[in-house]
């Protein structure tokens, strides 16, 4: 048996000592014993990994290993960055503070020389097409130079997509060439009207993306991706009932292509409900959270996902739903609870000292508020900030003399994570029952809700 022990050991020791290791280096002049960040690429969003420091003539060495993805990262500096492809290469690289993009070169990395070659031409096409698309729209069609604009566009569009599929061609085992076909928009017919080009995308925009292999996740390319298939639908004419119809048909449409895996489902809609929150389509996310797809997933084991708590969650705070209870000591030291709160209305609004619009509402609040002859709405004010002083001090500069709390546990708090907060200020109106019965956004629309309700 001991002899089996140190056997294990010395096996363990040696594996891990044969880790395929990975060098980054490079130079940037003009930056000398400064900090460089690196960071992981998931979707938009970053994550920073590690740091490290040029020495006294801009050189800096990273090292990767297996454990680290496939994917993009992105190392930062000053206000400058460099995003690259790690695909178990070696990569070495040299550029100026000055001028990063413009003077990055790369020495070694195969993949890393076929994504800048890519994004240096891609960024001149671009460019190009972008100045003659308003000729297109708005010079004299019966001008003879018309024309040669019109050629000139097409030529521009012909040489890009050659160039595209060559790169996809020439390099299919890569990831740089996952990032191509993201981008790569699906190939369309001369002669579609603006209308017609349109729905084209609609039906093809993803074609060329394969929603199964979640390594394509680890760069952010997809989510522009999916915000351009969006903006299909987008239209300053529509009303915002016309406009959150239009987004439920294209949310539907998305989630359905990424339902293939559960991993790229979830991101996916995380991803839309941030998104669709923010600019406060209520209804939309209302649609992904009643049409989700995440028990047509066979699942190995009980432990919840992130997204699947927050849809769980979301689907608690709907209009009409009892309102998750909750307890805590004030600041004056008073038990509260949320069912016992006896008054016809009880607004709960989430804020922070921090957030200037929170302030603004805050003191438009305290006007309707103060103003009531009898005490029918009782306010539940409750900080996410993490500070005391700043808190207490904002309290006391406001004179708001309703309910307030805080756990300084910002974000994270209870409370906070109970009701889903993802921005401040956030308000739910409920009834003498404790049914949501609005989620107002502003101030404004709180005071309609009321007037509705003869209050």
């Amino acid at each position: 048996m001991k002899h089996t022990g140190l056997l294990l050991i010395l096996i363990f020791i040696s594996t891990a000592s044969f880790c395929q290791k990975y060098i980054i280096e490079g130079q940037i002049n003009n930056y000398y014993n400064k900090t460089i960040i690196i960071s992981s690429y998931l979707g938009g969003k970053t994550k920073i990994i590690d740091s490290t420091l040029t020495d006294s003539s801009g050189n800096f060495k990273i090292i990767f290993s297996e454990k680290n993805h496939v994917g993009l990262y992105k190392l930062s500096f000053y206000n400058k960055f460099i995003d690259i492809i790690f695909n178990y290469e070696n990569i070495s690289l040299i550029t100026d503070i000055a001028d990063t993009f413009e003077k990055l070169q790369i020495l070694s990395s195969h993949e890393n020389i076929l994504f800048l070659n890519y994004i240096q031409k891609q960024s001149d096409y671009r460019l190009k097409l972008e100045l003659l698309d308003p000729l297109i729209y708005n010079y004299p069609k019966t001008d003879s130079f018309y024309i040669n604009i019109l050629n000139q566009f097409e030529k521009l569009q012909n040489e890009q997509a050659i160039f595209i599929d060559t790169c996809i061609k020439n390099n299919p085992e890569t990831y740089f060439t996952k990032i191509v076909k993201i981008e790569k928009l699906p190939e369309i017919q001369n002669g579609l009207s603006e209308e017609e080009y349109k729905n084209f995308l609609k039906i093809h925009h993803f074609d060329n993306i394969d929603f199964s292999d979640t390594t394509i996740l680890y760069n952010k390319f997809i989510t522009q991706n999916i915000l351009s298939y969006l903006s299909l639908y987008a239209d300053k004419r529509y009303s915002k009932e016309e406009q959150e119809q239009a987004f439920i048909e294209a949310v539907d449409v998305v989630l359905k292509k990424v339902s293939v895996n559960l991993k790229m489902y979830e991101f996916v809609a995380n991803y839309l409900i941030d998104g669709l929150q923010k600019f406060d389509f209520g209804v939309v996310v209302d649609y992904i959270v009643d049409n989700d797809y995440l028990s047509s997933f066979c699942k190995k084991n009980e432990v919840q996902s992130e997204v699947e708590k927050r849809i769980e969650n979301l689907k608690k705070l709907k209009i009409g739903k009892i309102a998750p209870e909750f307890s805590f000591i004030e600041i004056n030291g008073k038990e509260i609870n949320l069912y016992e709160i006896n008054s016809e209305l009880t607004l709960l609004i989430f804020w922070s000292s921090a957030c200037h619009h929170c302030s603004k509402s805050l003191q438009k609040l305290k006007i309707i508020y103060d103003q009531q002859s009898q005490k029918k709405l009782e306010v539940i004010a409750i900080s996410l900030d993490t500070n005391k002083n700043a808190f207490s001090d904002a309290i006391a500069e406001g004179d708001y003399n309703w309910i307030n709390y805080t756990d300084l546990q910002g974000w994270e708090g209870n409370i906070a994570t109970l009701y889903s907060i993802y921005a401040t200020p956030t308000m739910f109106l409920l009834n003498n029952e404790k049914k949501i019965i609005a989620k107002p956004i502003t101030i404004k629309e709180l005071e309609k809700k009321l007037k509705e309700l003869n209050f």
